[in-house]
């Protein structure tokens, strides 16, 4: 790709981000070995989110709480010649270069939280042969792990995420979504940032394990000088007595355990719907607990129930019922009269309006 296409590429962009400003991360950057062992299942969470092939209640998760969506994107699926773009802007400003160390190399140069790095032998490769290398790694010409794309950054940084992180790699395997179009493959931290500036996010809500790679999303960005989106790091939501690791969950559903996402048993907004959340109960739960940074924090099961009871209490109007009843005949009540009384169907709201209870010479006990 020559520098005009190049900058052809990234005008591109412009116009794109003019359009889309809403996606899914959790959908964007999987590499192929993480499409096989998960795409499948993912889709299904996707599905579910969208009400795409959804049938018992023809809306996704996301219409049923109130949310508008604007657009899905797949990071890796609509981005990679931008993000390709992008590293060959780098490397041509003299900050990236192909390297030649292995993995275990790359582990021992990197060095310490105490010590600091060593710089790879080609860390100072010129900027042409990088790039050549860099395009020859796209047409296939070599094996995996043969080189792969280093940021050059500092290889003394305190941050040991700063020094020199691999950027790009070479993978020969078939992908999820793109087939075998494409033999490398960014790495999260760099797909992450661009795809954030390329499809507009303002905020990135990452959870507090990408603390220490904030930096880098900063940097690619302010290199690279693209639209700016800002990473923001929180705790993961965590419930006494629930799992909520997607990794888990899968299993359950993937080994039999439940009957699907939407088992009233699983902690997903499909099984909630089931189990009878509402949406208004859901918001407020998520209003009431905020976001917090303490990575052990959690919240009591109860408060999502007192939640919905909250609501429900609001909104239900009052009947009852007598599911196992036992006949009681009042002897000295005349057998042809019918009383009847004026119940309020909210006890809190008239204008729920009332209801008509018969009161006669047999009733019914419970």
């Amino acid at each position: 790709m020559k520098r005009s296409e190049i900058n052809k590429a990234l005008k591109e962009l412009e116009a794109m981000c003019e359009k889309h400003h809403c996606y899914l991360p959790p959908f964007c950057h999987f590499t192929p070995e993480e499409w096989a062992e998960k795409g499948h299942d993912y889709d299904e969470i996707r599905d579910n989110m969208l009400g795409w092939d959804v049938t018992d209640y023809g809306e996704g998760d996301f219409e049923h709480l109130g949310l508008a969506l604007i657009t899905v994107r797949n990071g890796n699926v609509n981005n990679p010649k931008y993000t390709k773009a992008y590293a060959e802007k780098l490397i041509m400003m003299g900050k990236a270069y192909v390297d030649e160390l292995n993995a275990e190399q790359i582990r021992e140069y990197r060095g310490t939280l105490t010590k600091p790095g060593i710089p790879s032998p080609w860390r100072d490769r010129p900027a042409e042969e990088s790039l050549d290398l860099f395009r020859r790694m796209k047409a296939g010409e070599f094996e995996d792990g043969k080189y792969v794309l280093r940021a050059k950054i500092d290889m003394a940084s305190p941050n040991i995420v700063m020094r020199d992180p691999t950027i790009y790699r070479i993978r020969h395997a078939s992908h999820h979504r793109t087939g075998d179009k494409w033999c490398i493959y960014p790495m999260y931290d760099f797909t992450h940032c661009l795809s954030d500036s390329i499809e507009g996010i303002t905020h990135s809500i990452c959870t507090l394990e990408f603390d220490n790679n904030r930096e880098l999303y900063d940097w690619v960005l302010d290199t690279l000088d693209v639209y700016r989106s800002q990473q923001i790091e929180f705790a993961r939501l965590n419930l006494t007595y629930t799992v909520l690791s997607k990794r888990k969950l899968i299993q359950l559903v993937k080994e039999g355990y439940v009957r699907g996402w939407d088992d009233p048993r699983m902690p997903t907004i499909c099984g909630l719907r089931r189990r009878g959340y509402t949406p208004e109960s859901i918001r407020d739960f998520c209003s009431r607990i905020g976001i917090a940074r303490a990575a052990d924090s959690k919240v009591h099961y109860s408060l999502l129930e007192f939640c919905c009871r909250e609501h429900l209490n609001a909104v239900t109007p009052r009947c009852m019922a007598v599911l196992d009843p036992i006949k009681v005949v009042i002897t000295d009540y005349p057998e042809d009269k019918v009383e009847e009384f004026e119940q309020p169907l909210h006890p809190e709201d008239e204008s729920f309006g009332s209801r008509k209870v018969p009161f006669c010479r047999a009733l019914s006990l419970q």
